[in-house]
């Protein structure tokens, strides 16, 4: 109601601005709006994909550590990922019954994901029978084609915990860039439907007047 008793008194180049201005302006505010939700789901899902691939990938190659104990060099090269990859939060290495064995963390000023992504360290077994059913010794011939048993024990896990700061950072950045830019069209386009409202509402206010 308030605005339709405003139309009423606008003049005729103020009513052409608005109308021209109206879908510019949603424009604007549906391109900032879809611009930031986009750059917080691709930090989330880039956050996702490398901590599970990181976490992976120590729990394959911390095997032979965590079975002999060898935790020095675990620890090095644990702490030469954390302060090589800013997005790292924390990485912690658990024995079988979840107990930490090697725990190393990243600078305190970061904010950590409330997810963690997690690993499993496992061992494999090969167990072969070295002996027949009679107790004599086993001999493999061409005809035995069975394969040794297998057999997958976890022995410890993996944590790692992420942070989104350093990468927010950046795409936070980018969309300054983009907020900029799509003003300085907004500002572009105020200005054009201006002019062009003024164009056009001369000769009409000279028409209605005659």
């Amino acid at each position: 109601m308030k605005l339709a008793r405003f139309w009423h008194h606008w003049s005729i180049g103020r009513r052409m601005v608005f109308i021209s201005m109206l879908p510019v302006a949603y424009l604007f505010c549906s391109f900032i709006w879809y611009s930031w939700f986009s750059h917080r789901s691709l930090v989330e899902d880039e956050l996702s994909e490398r901590g599970k691939v990181l976490a992976r990938a120590l729990a394959e190659t911390s095997e032979y550590n965590v079975i002999s104990g060898n935790l020095t060099d675990l620890r090095l090269t644990i702490d030469g990922l954390v302060q090589t990859d800013r997005s790292i939060f924390r990485i912690d290495i658990l024995d079988s019954k979840r107990r930490e064995v090697v725990s190393v963390a990243g600078d305190g000023g970061r904010e950590a994901e409330e997810r963690n992504f997690e690993a499993p360290i496992r061992k494999q077994m090969i167990w072969v029978n070295l002996f027949q059913e009679n107790g004599a010794p086993h001999v493999s011939g061409s005809s035995d084609s069975k394969p040794p048993t297998m057999t997958v024990e976890e022995v410890g896990y993996v944590r790692v915990t992420m942070s989104p700061t350093n990468m927010m950072a950046k795409q936070l950045a980018r969309f300054r860039v983009e907020l900029a830019m799509a003003a300085l069209a907004l500002a572009v386009a105020a200005t054009l439907a201006l002019l062009l409202a003024r164009s056009m509402a001369d000769p009409l206010r000279v028409a209605t007047r005659a």
